[in-house]
């Protein structure tokens, strides 16, 4: 049966089969290959900004590394195993080990107040609590996806790394259970040093016509909204899974909290205040769908599927705009509008969960059309994914990968924007694609009208 592209969905993108995703995705792990450089113990990439040559760029002055959600190491050492195995390729086993080491045994896990730091200055080896090299206050769901994380990787090191991501995982369970809450009893966006809610705002007003509270910091708008606290709750019923914590209680009350609210889907990044932000969204739908498996409560899928799902489309891009090749992509939010490249693999993840999950052919394409997107925005012969794509000018001219008013960015995080598309593409391939008729899926949602 022949599909006559007037009939084919808006979001929407063929194959290309000079460049599928699984190609797409060993691109992606090469370089982030390349971004990594001995590092005492270990490995890692010396900042978490590198440039298209997988060179390191500073950020106020700094390289800055770490385990954090913009370093992210842990899991780039969770992803190169998986796709070593897949492709049984020894380069990405090798790296993977040496990423695993650093994040283990690089002091991260040894403050005796702290269960995990998520940044170090590469040069001095100072430790921080947030990606502006600061330690005001802890983001806690960051830190919780750095933990679970570093708990995956327990099944690829030896003893002796285990039992320390062990014990990491017990602080960091024990460290969630003490911490305050919203007043709807959800999870702040920032938590103080005395483990109570932080509500300021973390950087200046993010556009003109905000303005600060008189003589200090501002309030974040969104400091109970973030959909951050999803990373938490993900952590924690991974943690709960493994006897690590006794969390039960925890999750079903957090997970009511974010079900009775209608949702909070507010920035999950740390340089944005939107009230909807798309992997927040995405996030939410797939930490749902396996609280309800796991808690018993079919509730939480039913949330997932009728809310959180559909939230994804207004983000769809279903053209490509201003030059840049943008159609399939998802923008970010309102005010950061650009087309963000882990966000986008996250969403193309919760699709395939959801026809995993429910069979629906329009999930798969969608999360098909989401990875060939991302395949469409590799630069240099590296694999370079940048880590966002403008197309309409939110950055400067000189931010660009090429000066320009529209463009890639020039620079990317290596383990976070180039890798997320590896576990995307992976689930797929092991889950979905042997039982996967294309032509007959495209055919299915052509007579329903769905996908747009």
């Amino acid at each position: 049966m022949s599909i006559l592209s007037e009939e084919l969905p808006a979001f929407y993108l063929p194959e290309n089969p000079e460049y599928p995703i699984l190609a797409s995705a060993a691109h992606a792990a090469s370089y982030t290959v390349a971004a990594t450089t001995p590092s005492g113990i270990g490995a890692n990439a010396h900042s978490f900004l590198v440039d298209i040559n997988a060179k390191p760029v500073r950020t106020n002055g700094r390289l800055i590394q770490g385990v954090g959600y913009c370093a992210d190491a842990p899991f780039g050492a969770v992803t190169l195993f998986h796709l070593g195995r897949h492709t049984n390729r020894q380069d990405f086993a090798d790296t993977a080990r040496e990423i695993a080491r650093h994040a283990i045994h690089s002091g991260y896990l040894d403050d005796p107040e702290i269960p995990v730091r998520l940044y170090r200055d590469a040069e001095s080896g100072e430790f921080f609590d947030q990606v502006e090299a600061r330690r005001t206050f802890f983001d806690l769901g960051h830190m919780a996806k750095a933990i679970q994380n570093l708990v995956d990787l327990a099944g690829n090191v030896d003893a002796g790394s285990r039992e320390r991501l062990m014990i990491a995982g017990r602080r960091f369970g024990a460290f969630v259970l003490k911490t305050g809450r919203t007043a709807s009893g959800w999870l702040p966006r920032r938590v103080a040093h005395d483990l109570s809610p932080y509500m300021l705002a973390r950087v200046p007003p993010p556009k003109p016509g905000v303005v600060p509270v008189a003589g200090g910091p501002r309030p974040d708008p969104i400091a109970e909204r973030s959909g951050a606290g999803l990373l938490t709750v993900a952590c924690m019923l991974k943690l709960d899974r493994l006897g690590l914590v006794k969390g039960r209680e925890f999750l079903r009350e957090t997970c009511d909290a974010f079900i009775d609210s209608g949702g909070y889907f507010g920035s999950v990044n740390t340089d944005t205040e939107d009230q909807a932000e798309s992997v927040a969204f995405a996030l939410a739908f797939q930490t749902l769908l396996e609280a309800s498996d796991y808690l018993e409560c079919p509730g939480y899928r039913n949330f997932a599927f009728d809310v959180c799902l559909p939230g994804l489309e207004r983000f769809h891009m279903v053209e490509d705009r201003n030059g840049q090749r943008t159609k399939g992509l998802l923008r970010l939010s309102d005010s950061y509008s650009s087309a963000c490249m882990w966000e986008c693999s996250e969403a193309a993840l919760a699709y395939f969960r959801a026809a995993a999950d429910r069979g629906r052919p329009e999930h798969a394409l969608a999360g098909l059309t989401i990875l060939r997107a991302i395949a469409r925005n590799h630069f240099g012969e590296l694999g370079f994914i940048p880590s966002e794509l403008d197309w309409n000018g939110r950055m400067p001219p000189e931010a660009h990968l090429e000066a320009g008013p529209f463009g890639p960015r020039r620079v990317t995080h290596p383990y976070m924007n180039n890798l997320h598309v590896v576990r995307s593409t992976l689930f797929f391939l092991e889950n979905l694609a042997g039982g996967f008729d294309e032509k007959a899926a495209l055919a299915s949602v052509a007579r329903a009208g769905r996908l747009s």
